[in-house]
């Protein structure tokens, strides 16, 4: 939850939460805007944005976390590091291969084709 205060009446805010490396490289971003059904009425005073992340699955390793708050098109707060997540190692796939590449780990499946014909190079 992001908690805020409006000290005007505005229509115009949103709130991110964005996950960075240690190094900060940005790896993604949840933010308000992106949300179809945001309602966007005049308000004013204290205000509460929440957020579900349903699944964010992650390569192991530790992240930064950012908060910000944008109103009437400019960024009014913002904190780099408001916390850290560690993601633990584990086999995510259940293929007992534990994954160290990348920063996302992908829902996938592969499937081998039938055996084609051989190809004799001469």
């Amino acid at each position: 939850m992001i908690h805020f205060h409006l000290d005007n009446r505005s229509t115009s805010f949103d709130a991110s939460i964005a996950f960075d490396t240690p190094s900060g490289q940005r790896i993604c971003t949840a933010h308000s805007a992106y949300e179809p059904d945001r309602p966007h009425e005049e308000r004013i005073g204290d205000q509460t944005f929440t957020c579900a992340i349903s699944n964010l699955p992650l390569v192991p390793g530790e992240y930064k976390i950012g908060v910000g708050l944008d109103v009437s098109g400019q960024e009014v707060d913002w904190v780099d590091d408001a916390a850290r997540l560690v993601v633990i190692k584990s086999d995510y796939y259940g293929t007992g291969v534990v994954p160290t590449r990348g920063s996302f780990l992908l829902q996938n499946r592969w499937e081998l084709n039938e055996k084609t014909a051989e190809v004799s190079l001469k």
